[in-house]
């Protein structure tokens, strides 16, 4: 569910992850959020939130913005914290004073999880070029629906971000693909895509003139994006005999992957016999061949 207002916002979420292709899993369950983005830092004294039949509480600041979000492992349980009915957002500004807006979240229109079409580019990424990314239609997706793409670094830094509802770069509810911009991302980098789909159930702009708020419903599907370079694709460049009488192997790495190593003792039948989770440029790992020849 979301409740939003450039200075407010307003929405409930479920979240997911891609797990391969036109494939999604549950992932992180509900989530209640309300946003307000005030224009300056000393434009919005404070704002308070009155949820139906739960009371009011304050939104907590964070430099401009004001917000309160709130994870939960069903729909259920976010209902009974956040139910459907007439929500009011009491706001306190510097110059405005004391404005009050009801916003009724009603429906649970969920859109459906965004799948990604071409998920399996997106684990060897050329950042010189221009990056395709296309997805699954939001199902029943409306010109004035909502939605957002945004790339993240291993430290969650925004890496990509396409625009804000309305705003320059922003993309309704038709849209099917992008191009993120050629060296935007860096080489050898993982990064964590995420698509959200946003059925915005009412926009208002009239009551409180100059702030815009819209609220209603949204899915988001998570990834992992990979760019080539030295560790990816990677290769075996070095090994050693250790004490132990195991074979120590290293390769290049990207920081924030997992390697799967196979091993095989006859190059037709393989299995796994360990996983890397890397967290540097060049990892290592030992096996123990225990037959006469291992490949």
């Amino acid at each position: 569910k979301k409740i939003s207002m450039r200075a407010l916002g307003l929405n409930l979420v479920v979240k997911s992850k891609s797990t391969g292709p036109s494939t999604v899993v549950p992932d992180d369950g509900y989530v209640f959020r309300a946003i307000v983005d005030a224009t300056s830092d000393s434009s919005l004294e404070s704002a308070t939130l009155e949820v139906p039949f739960c009371g009011a509480g304050p939104l907590q600041r964070n430099e401009l913005t004001y917000s309160l979000v709130e994870t939960y492992p069903t729909q259920q349980a976010l209902d009974a914290a956040f139910p459907n009915g007439t929500y009011r957002l009491v706001l306190r500004g510097a110059n405005d004073g004391l404005r009050t807006l009801n916003l009724d979240i009603i429906g649970d229109t969920y859109p459906n999880p965004p799948v990604i079409n071409n998920w399996g580019a997106m684990g060897e990424i050329f950042p010189w070029f221009d990056t395709a990314l296309s997805w699954a239609p939001f199902e029943g997706g409306r010109s004035r629906d909502f939605i957002l793409v945004d790339v993240l670094n291993r430290a969650g830094v925004v890496a990509f971000l396409t625009g804000d509802y309305r705003q320059d770069g922003s993309m309704g509810g038709l849209n099917t693909d992008l191009l993120i911009p050629a060296e935007v991302l860096q080489f050898n980098t993982a990064y964590t895509g995420r698509l959200m789909f946003e059925r915005v159930t009412a926009f208002e702009d009239d009551s409180y003139p100059g702030v815009e708020g819209r609220w209603g419903y949204f899915s988001r599907t998570r990834w992992m994006m990979i760019t080539t370079g030295d560790g990816n694709p990677t290769f075996f460049n070095g090994w050693s005999l250790a004490p132990d009488g195991s074979l120590e192997f290293a390769f290049p790495s990207v920081a924030g992957a997992s390697y799967v190593i196979e091993g095989s003792t006859d190059l037709v039948k393989w299995l796994p016999i360990t996983t890397v989770s890397t967290s540097t440029e060049q990892s290592f790992f030992r096996v123990q061949p225990g037959a006469p020849q291992f490949f």
